[in-house]
């Protein structure tokens, strides 16, 4: 009998562990502090408008003058790039809301990532959206699928139904092109597949 309770006990600390439920408050303040002064100048933008673009499965060193020139140069100039080595689960779900949201990834995402629904109550998305800011965004519909009702103009692309490596990306940057022309959104976000999903096929 002890040696059932141990067992059980065992077995319940192992799911708590590996698949711990996440509690996250249903309200956020997005005001500044007030012990900051001057307030308005420490929060002042910086840029008018912002472009997250987020490659998966690129290796830093292929981002050269050679090989990626534009991409190169924007990192040089007035953009800045960030290599994120990422640990398991290395599923596209998971990822999204650790960079956005700051979450630590966990196992029950794996499962989650199959049927990505709303799940996030704070994040970046959810600090620009209620900060009035337009936010458009193009590539893997995941992000559509965690941030329902949260972007101006959007098409997403489900990287499982594909017929070939490049036709999620050339989506992408089909639509750069026409949001660049109109310029009427705030926050841009792009999201390449790269050859990150060469393994479903």
């Amino acid at each position: 009998m002890i040696l059932y309770g141990i067992f059980l006990l065992s077995i319940l600390l192992f799911f708590n562990g590996f698949f711990p439920i996440s509690k996250t408050p249903q309200s956020f303040k997005n005001d500044p502090p007030k012990d900051m002064l001057p307030v308005n100048d420490t929060y002042a933008p910086v840029v008018s408008k912002l472009v997250l673009v987020v490659i998966d499965a690129l290796r830093l060193d292929f981002v050269n003058s050679q090989l990626m020139p534009l991409t190169s140069r924007l990192s040089r100039g007035n953009g800045c790039s960030n290599n994120v080595s990422v640990q398991t689960p290395t599923v596209t779900m998971p990822r999204i809301k650790a960079l956005i949201a700051g979450n630590v990834p966990q196992f029950i995402d794996i499962v989650l990532n199959l049927a990505s629904t709303e799940q996030l109550k704070d994040s970046l998305i959810h600090s620009a959206y209620n900060s009035n800011k337009k936010i458009v965004f193009y590539g893997d519909d995941t992000w559509l699928k965690l941030f329902p009702s949260y972007f101006w103009r959007y098409e997403g692309t489900n990287s499982f139904y594909v017929r070939d490596f490049e036709e999620v990306d050339h989506n992408v940057t089909r639509n750069v092109l026409k949001e660049i022309e109109v310029k009427d959104w705030d926050i841009m976000i792009l999201h390449y597949l790269g050859i990150s999903f060469m393994e479903f096929e």
